[in-house]
């Protein structure tokens, strides 16, 4: 399990990514309605990016990156088969200066509104930890790359605070890089060794 500074496991009982079902055209009708925002609050402009991402049918979207098979994106069902969240990753290579580096791309991944306040014994088993968990646990059993990485507006607060590495990615110790620029946007670079 995978473990911030503390020594304290950042989530409980992973769920393996290996469980979710794969996206495809069998499947894409599961994520229709699909909307991550907080129960009775306004999506905001990072929850609005998760949901368009996977439920986008065309474009720049879930469904395209798993027919081109630059993402492996898996679904997680409750017991009556409501979509709890999704996951995301893929590998690619990130350049630092002269340096190619393989590592896992954490594309996207979100829990369901319906399933987002759900209340837990321990903080540490709320399904965002727990599929966060489950996909860190699954690229380092694939073991080929060795960093996780991901890209986060810096207005988003899952960033956390680069100062003092404190927030929700750098405790599944996600670090700050650097960022950058794309179609007039950007985005900040983390990466956590696996």
């Amino acid at each position: 399990m995978a473990e911030i500074e503390t020594g304290s496991p950042p989530y409980l009982d992973p769920i393996p990514f290996s469980t979710g079902l794969l996206l495809s055209d069998d499947t894409f009708r599961l994520v229709e309605g699909f909307a991550c925002n907080k129960v009775g609050q306004p999506e905001t402009p990072f929850e609005r990016d998760v949901t368009i991402w996977l439920t986008a049918a065309h474009g720049d979207g879930a469904f395209e990156a798993a027919r081109l098979g630059l993402a492996e994106v898996r679904l997680f069902l409750a017991d009556d088969h409501r979509v709890i969240g999704y996951g995301a990753i893929g590998p690619v290579d990130w350049t630092f200066g002269e340096t190619i580096v393989p590592l896992w791309l954490l594309h996207y991944f979100g829990v369901h509104t319906d399933f987002r306040s759900a209340k837990f014994a321990d903080y540490r088993l709320s399904y965002g930890r727990r599929l966060l968990g489950g996909i860190i646990e699954e690229v380092v059993r694939r073991g080929d790359r060795k960093f996780i990485a991901l890209y986060v507006d810096p207005q988003n607060p899952a960033r956390g605070n680069p100062e003092t590495n404190t927030g929700f990615y750098p405790e599944f110790g996600f670090r700050e890089i650097d960022a950058e620029v794309e179609r007039g946007r950007t985005w900040v670079r983390m990466l956590r060794p696996l």
